[in-house]
């Protein structure tokens, strides 16, 4: 028996449920917490560089793309 499984075993079925209440309990607290401004300016930040390297390149890129492909 694995050392997980011993501790699993040895929590008796109320105090697995009274933990399991006091677990879902910080989640739902932690979850309903707002999101700081920081982290949501950088998540924008970052979705903003995302896009930027999405946007199609410039057509001299394009250019200097193509040339590049046909030296090989």
């Amino acid at each position: 028996m694995s050392r997980q499984e011993q501790d699993q075993a040895s929590l008796s079925p109320g105090a697995s449920a009274h933990l399991g209440v006091q677990l879902r309990r910080l989640f739902n607290a932690t979850a309903d917490e707002p999101i700081p401004a920081r982290l949501t300016d950088l998540l924008d930040r970052l979705e903003q560089a995302e896009r930027a390297s999405a946007s199609p390149p410039a057509p001299e890129r394009l250019e200097s793309a193509a040339m590049a492909e046909a030296g090989r």
